[in-house]
């Protein structure tokens, strides 16, 4: 902008000013400084919008790092409003991917009410709000909001998975199991809903359907290390060590801090009498951010403490197991009888032993 008032100046003195003799002298010499001023301004003008887009660009990243999740959904705002709904939704998709703080929970709340007040965003906003409340362990809101949106949008399979997800915490494995298959219908190419459709379905005890679906999953998603982990997981129920000893191996090359992977480890050491090696994994596990509140890890404790003979240990950590978990037991006897039904004589009686530990 400045070169270009250089040039508007050049161009007056030699073109304009012969032409204007009888304009006064003083008013002349006033124009290409008026030019220059509007240079000048131009200029301070770009570099205080570059500075204020820089600020807004760090701001923003801030945000991300710090996962500021009511400051990512006004972002998440302004992109819709501009136009850029694409942008919109990955941006919302990341404020609402993680627990939040109380303060951040209610202002984030906050942040989706101009969302929601937006017809075409409304399944959207619900969405959103469904996974805060979701985080927050509020599963009724959560599977209210989610419902509701799914009324909007009934072939959205994130929508399916996401209420799945809802109905599993909640303790309806047969609920959530209906979620997640129909999420898998809507998109069969999808490894992550198959992997959790077979988490699902462990917990009714299908344990024939699950291992399927476990299977399906490692297909279609081998570089997510949670499908190895579920794969794991299956294999150990049924006795099959080495190959649950395998997938961890990937599940934890893709991912050293998989908890699930390293609770699967846990339960290969304790099925092949080294539960003193099986505590220190479950132990490591359960000091993970998701891993502290698995109900799995400290019925493993349990089970690795009354096999080393602290009978005190595994009395307190197996109760810690049934608080978090009630139906943790009666999941283990239907896995049992399941495998009992595969002809998996050794695996449903060892696991049944658990079970009957873990009910007290």
């Amino acid at each position: 902008m400045a070169l270009l008032a250089a040039i508007a100046t050049m161009i007056w003195w030699l073109v304009a000013i012969p032409s204007l003799r009888r304009v006064d002298y003083l008013y002349l010499l006033l124009i290409p400084l008026v030019l220059v001023g509007f240079g000048l301004v131009a200029v301070g003008s770009s570099r205080l919008e570059a500075q204020r887009a820089a600020h807004t660009a760090e701001m923003l990243l801030e945000a991300w790092r710090a996962q500021r999740t009511p400051v990512l959904i006004e972002e998440a705002l302004h992109c819709a409003e501009g136009g850029d709904l694409a942008a919109a939704r990955a941006i919302l998709a990341r404020a609402v991917s993680h627990p939040v703080p109380a303060p951040e929970y209610r202002a984030a709340l906050a942040a989706l009410a101009p969302w929601l007040a937006h017809e075409a965003w409304r399944p959207l906003a619900l969405s959103a709000r469904g996974w805060l409340h979701l985080h927050a362990d509020r599963l009724d809101l959560a599977s209210a909001d989610v419902t509701q949106a799914l009324q909007r949008q009934p072939d959205d399979a994130e929508l399916h998975h996401l209420l799945g997800t809802i109905q599993r915490r909640a303790g309806r494995p047969v609920m959530a199991v209906e979620a997640y298959r129909e999420a898998c219908r809507l998109r069969p190419e999808n490894g992550t809903y198959w992997m959790d459709l077979a988490a699902a379905l462990l917990r009714q005890g299908a344990f024939a359907e699950a291992e399927s679906a476990a299977r399906q999953a490692v297909e279609l998603a081998p570089d997510l290390a949670s499908t190895h982990a579920t794969s794991a997981a299956v294999a150990c129920l049924r006795g099959a060590l080495d190959q649950a000893e395998h997938e961890v191996g990937t599940a934890m090359t893709l991912s050293p801090h998989e908890w699930a992977a390293q609770a699967v480890r846990a339960g290969v050491f304790l099925q092949r009498g080294l539960p003193e090696r099986a505590l220190e994994v479950a132990q490591a596990a359960a000091a993970t951010v998701y891993g502290e509140s698995s109900p799995l890890l400290a019925a493993l404790e349990g089970w690795a403490y009354a096999a080393s003979g602290h009978a005190q240990e595994a009395r307190a950590a197996l109760a810690d197991a049934r608080s978090r978990d009630p139906d943790l037991a009666a999941c283990g006897r239907r896995l049992a009888q399941a495998l009992d039904t595969l002809g998996q004589r050794e695996a449903a009686a060892y696991l049944r032993a658990r079970a009957a530990e873990l009910a007290g």
